[in-house]
């Protein structure tokens, strides 16, 4: 964990929200990870934070019956109720492969 991210509010949201519905996204959207990190833009690093999704190719996703990732997700925290929304990002990548 990037140690930055503990005094982010929306890291807390983010950790509860994936440890909620991790194996759901991946199904959901085709992913073959996701996790926590600064979104990019154009291929820089942001100051915001993100869902980051991990697919092997971004243009296939709607090919292989998927939802489309979406720019941001709604979530409601457990503690207070209040629902708040969640950046995401998508990144290309090929899925690691382990002996």
């Amino acid at each position: 964990m990037d140690k930055r991210f503990k005094d982010i509010e929306e890291y807390k949201w983010m950790k509860e929200y994936l440890a909620k519905n991790r194996w759901v996204l991946l199904e959901q959207y085709g992913a073959h990870s996701v996790g926590i990190g600064w979104k990019k833009v154009a291929g820089q690093k942001t100051k915001q934070l993100a869902i980051i999704f991990y697919v092997e190719k971004k243009d296939v996703i709607s090919e292989l019956g998927k939802q489309s990732i979406p720019e941001k997700i709604e979530f409601k925290l457990s503690s207070t109720g209040k629902i708040v929304s969640l950046l995401t990002d998508v990144i290309e990548s090929e899925a690691a492969v382990f002996e």
